[in-house]
């Protein structure tokens, strides 16, 4: 992300306050929604439910939503390789189930209508971190290449 800004990620707020149980899931959440009143880059396309709040929580501050289009098996292979081991998540699903219904979620007219008046990026996630790191900051108005 950029350096002049925080970083949050509703996993590592799994990490310290989750146990896998929704009570846990609901600390998770609290800690997370608590980072954002300081402002900077949140990650949370696991939230769930709870996405849909954050960003009409934040619809009348500054925002931009970037969507990290990454095919579904990327991210099941992720998975697999044990990227995300340790974080606990209330899910009676599979893992690759999860990221089915994320992805799905993520394409739906449900998350269009929310997210609709606010500037929203679906990036490219096949090129470099580099490039990536570029657009966004181009996007969010933090690089001026002219």
């Amino acid at each position: 992300m950029h350096p002049d800004y925080p970083n949050f990620c509703i996993d590592d707020f799994r990490i310290r306050y989750g146990d896998g149980t929704i009570k846990g899931e609901i600390h998770s959440q609290i800690g997370f929604w608590g980072s954002m009143i300081s402002g900077g880059f949140f990650e949370c396309s696991g939230a769930g439910r709870f996405t849909s709040q954050y960003i009409t929580y934040f619809r009348y501050r500054r925002q931009f939503i970037i969507v990290m289009d990454t095919p579904s098996d990327v991210c099941i292979s992720r998975i697999r390789e044990g990227k995300y081991d340790g974080i606990p998540f209330p899910f009676a699903g599979s893992d690759e189930e999860f990221i089915r219904n994320v992805a799905e979620y993520l394409s739906s007219k449900l998350f269009a209508s929310i997210c609709k008046g606010i500037p929203t990026l679906r990036l490219d996630t096949t090129q470099s971190i580099t490039e990536q790191a570029e657009v966004i900051e181009r996007f969010a108005g933090l690089r001026d290449d002219s």
